[in-house]
């Protein structure tokens, strides 16, 4: 993090507009909200999504940084430079960044009362993935996915995570 802080500053210093999206779980980490404060106060951008398939940065149109393994972000970051490859992670993350969440901005509910990560959650329920195969995708704690799926069971009646999904499909939440 440290190094990072280093070189938003100086971005930031030259007036290089910086966007980031991250996941939603990213509002639950005090250290990570400290540096979204202040990024913003450097003028940075940043924004949260549920669900992305690996942590990106774009710094204005050429540069794109993406970590060397999405599993582990401590093993550092690819630098991309001007090439067709950071046009093709440019689309992927404008796609995201439209439809993310500003990071200090509460994550808005749909039309049935779900929150992104509760359509997300229910979605990967629906498909047979386990409690420990939902944290690792939604970067949250087993201990958030065990309470959020006992939620939903709760506000849809059901006993079992099969009727949890007949309820859901019965209510258009699926």
């Amino acid at each position: 993090m440290e190094q990072g802080n280093q070189w938003e500053r100086v971005v930031a210093e030259r007036g290089i507009s910086i966007r980031a999206v991250h996941q939603d779980s990213f509002r639950g980490d005090s250290a990570e909200l400290g540096a979204a404060r202040w990024l913003a106060s450097l003028g940075g951008r940043i924004r949260t999504v549920p669900v992305l398939p690996t942590p990106m940065a774009l710094v204005d149109e050429h540069i794109a940084l993406v970590p060397l393994d999405p599993e582990d972000a401590t093993r550092g970051a690819l630098e991309l430079n001007g090439c067709e490859a950071v046009a093709a992670l440019r689309t992927i993350f404008e796609h995201f960044w439209v439809t993310a969440t500003p990071w200090d901005e509460p994550a808005q509910r749909d039309r049935e009362g779900l929150s992104p990560r509760e359509r997300d959650l229910l979605r990967l329920l629906a498909s047979g993935f386990t409690d420990e195969s939902m944290c690792r995708k939604l970067g949250i704690s087993l201990r958030t996915v065990r309470r959020a799926v006992a939620d939903l069971m709760a506000r849809l009646g059901a006993h079992s995570r099969f009727e949890a999904g007949v309820q859901a499909v019965r209510c258009g939440w699926l």
